[in-house]
């Protein structure tokens, strides 16, 4: 998986767990994402995880954990601002930031989300 989001050029990995995969899936992509010089791709957990277990996530540089429950549309606007966040302190302008969502479908229940041209 790290490989495939390098060459994608991504700036988020989104993991779903729902079998307790996330306490050893999740560090091991840490790892291979530093191992490969990608460091700087956040990765976002979600999905039937314990409470208990997000400080280990943390620990491991999960930069957010959204459990059940989690509205969409809030979910969508921080981790995007997780993104300009990461890009602007890396030395990048905020006019460089590349996505955009879809305002018509805010108060829907997901942000269609994109790279801009």
């Amino acid at each position: 998986m790290a490989k495939d989001a390098i060459e994608a050029d991504v700036h988020v990995i989104g993991i779903s767990s729902l079998a307790a995969g996330h306490q050893t899936l999740v560090p091991q992509l840490m790892e291979a994402l530093k191992r490969e010089g990608a460091g700087d791709i956040l990765v976002v957990a979600g999905g039937v995880i314990p409470p208990q277990d997000y400080a280990a996530l943390e620990a491991a540089g999960v930069a957010a954990i959204f459990g059940p429950g989690t509205n969409i549309p809030t979910a969508a606007r921080d981790v995007l601002e997780l993104v300009r966040a990461r890009r602007v302190g890396r030395g990048r302008s905020d006019q460089e930031f590349s996505l955009w969502c879809d305002p018509a479908l805010q108060e829907a229940s997901f942000l269609y989300c994109g790279r801009g041209a």
